[in-house]
């Protein structure tokens, strides 16, 4: 089964659309002013309705683009007011934890 990684990734109203979805593990910035607060409620919300085997977290500290380390041209510039950036404990935090999502599920064939 399929298993996948959402970061900081937009969400649908409609939790119908998420049916059947593989286990997700998913990570946001509380700060993030691109998406806004809702994503990562909604995500949640949509997993348990569904019974979807999840792991999302909201980082406080972080805004949008936390796990992107090093300077995006056009980031530096349009992103920067919208609290864009690589904030290193969230980073590793977060990427601790796909791996560990990933590992505690998927076996080798």
């Amino acid at each position: 089964m399929p298993h996948a990684s959402v970061n900081y990734g937009d969400v649908q109203k409609d939790a119908e659309r998420l049916r059947g979805a593989c286990p997700i593990v998913a990570s946001y910035g509380r700060r993030d002013l691109i998406l806004g607060r809702r994503p990562p409620q909604r995500l949640r919300r949509h997993l348990e309705q569904l019974g979807i085997d999840h792991d999302v977290k909201v980082y406080d500290e972080a805004g949008h683009g936390f796990m992107t380390e090093g300077q995006h041209p056009v980031g530096r510039l349009v992103f920067l007011p919208m609290r864009y950036g690589y904030v290193a404990e969230a980073a590793v935090d977060a990427w601790q934890r796909v791996f560990a999502f990933f590992d505690a599920r998927l076996q080798p064939a």
